[in-house]
């Protein structure tokens, strides 16, 4: 009896945790991608709005890790409402100054505040992560995060018809509303989950101290595959801010409706939805690093076209399909990065981890990025700028293939090599083949297990090149 009703249970928290990460997404985007039309509707510049992101990318970029710390040592479910709570209440802050049009550097400091509160997007994903981790089935982190695109895509587009029938300024009523609702699906959740596996988890928290995940945290960022890998993510959100905020503003620029400009992103979210729901399957046989090259090839594609064949004055409408690639390329990065750090990280760090993404990509990448590609926008124009980012992404990608088939040559197999496989559940007796950056290995687990990263054993099969 306790098995069905656990069982039950188990399904009904999918089911929440898939709404959670539509509702959250929800809650987010209105906001999120449309606050430089409404920082644009107030006066200020381009570098002005640039700025303002950098600043809020770094503050998160501080403040995320504490965040994370945070629900490493304690329940997730319970910080990220305490988050959403403290978010409300600065984004009133944020709404007040525009209204009365206070000093540029008071919105700085409100702003400051805003991003220094929000942590949503790795509580977020540790919550799912801490449900999905250790399931045999296809209900991987990818099949819930699609739930999180979707809102996205969708949001944007109901946000940028909303805001055409009601202004801008509706952005803050629904955002509230949102954010509410949100809160409301956290606390059933959290009512949820406050049996087995809360109390796993609290059983691993007593043997993870801050200065533990601290060090798990190092070690795993030492790892020098691991620093390639998200350098790379940082190069790729570096480019994508020509898809998500200077498009954006080309769009604008070029008379398209805020309706048309949130379709643009639903196209976008539309590409990523196969990738996402079958990424447990897609990072099985890819591996982490073919799904980051498969997208840097992507953008190397996509944004030519829309420097030279998509984004013209006469028709906007062909900017459409070619979005749809830049969803597959999102999903790949996420997917596979999210797969690729959990595989690599102890099970103690899980929203750490998972912060070391989201600060590589949006804080680092898109902090940089909003700064530098907004500065050249009056001077250079979108088209040169798309041309610029396709050198960068290019550069990037030769690298990084040609570091990973020199660090694959010539590395020594110990209990590190989990670029290369993915590690078969510990106590099987099979044997599995995994390729990762061209080389073939078969793996057995050791048999033992701890927080540290987990001693396995490796003997070589066949070596293959990309």
């Amino acid at each position: 009896m306790r098995s069905s009703r656990s069982s039950s249970d188990a399904s009904t928290l999918l089911v929440l945790i898939k709404g959670l990460q539509f509702f959250s997404s929800l809650s987010d985007v209105a906001w999120n991608r449309f606050q430089p039309l409404l920082y644009m509707s107030q006066g200020y510049s381009t570098q002005q709005i640039g700025t303002l992101k950098t600043i809020s990318f770094a503050t998160k970029f501080l403040g995320g890790p504490l965040w994370s710390l945070a629900s490493d040592m304690k329940s997730p479910v319970v910080v990220l409402m305490f988050s959403y709570f403290l978010g409300l209440l600065t984004l009133v802050s944020v709404r007040y100054l525009l209204l009365i049009q206070a000093p540029f550097w008071m919105f700085i400091i409100a702003r400051v505040l805003r991003s220094a509160t929000n942590a949503v997007g790795p509580l977020r994903d540790a919550i799912t992560l801490e449900h999905t981790k250790k399931r045999k089935d296809e209900e991987s982190y990818g099949r819930q995060r699609l739930f999180a695109s979707l809102a996205w895509g969708m949001g944007s587009y109901l946000g940028g018809y909303l805001i055409d029938i009601f202004g801008l300024w509706c952005v803050f009523p629904y955002t509230f509303g949102m954010t509410i609702l949100t809160v409301a699906l956290l606390a059933v959740i959290w009512k949820l989950s406050s049996g087995d596996v809360e109390t796993e988890k609290r059983e691993l928290k007593k043997k993870a101290s801050p200065r533990e995940i601290l060090s798990s945290l190092k070690s795993l960022i030492n790892y020098r595959p691991v620093r390639l890998y998200i350098f790379c993510v940082a190069v790729l959100g570096f480019a994508m801010v020509l898809v998500d905020t200077v498009l954006q503003i080309q769009i604008e620029k070029l008379g398209g409706s805020r309706s048309f400009s949130g379709l643009t992103t639903l196209s976008s979210i539309l590409g990523g939805i196969p990738i996402f729901w079958y990424s447990k399957r897609i990072f099985v046989h890819q591996g982490g690093w073919k799904m980051l090259w498969y997208a840097m090839a992507i953008v190397m594609f996509r944004l030519p076209l829309l420097a030279y064949f998509v984004v013209t004055e006469d028709d906007l409408s062909y900017i459409l399909p070619i979005q749809l690639f830049h969803g597959v390329a999102f999903a790949l990065i996420w997917s596979g990065g999210t797969d690729y750090l959990q595989h690599h990280a102890p099970p103690m760090v899980t929203a750490s981890t998972q912060t070391i993404l989201s600060t590589t990509y949006f804080t680092i990448g898109q902090g940089v990025g909003n700064i530098f590609w907004m500065s050249l926008y009056d001077n250079m124009g979108p088209k040169k700028m798309y041309m610029l980012g396709t050198a960068i992404v290019t550069a990037a990608y030769a690298a990084s293939l040609f570091a990973m088939k020199i660090n694959n040559r010539n590395r020594k197999l110990d209990d590190r090599d989990h670029d290369l496989l993915l590690p078969m559940a510990n106590g099987s007796s099979n044997s599995s083949t995994y390729i990762e950056g061209g080389i073939g290995l078969t793996s057995s687990s050791s048999g033992r297990n701890s927080n540290a990263v987990e001693s396995r054993s490796y003997r070589r099969t066949d070596v293959t090149v990309v």
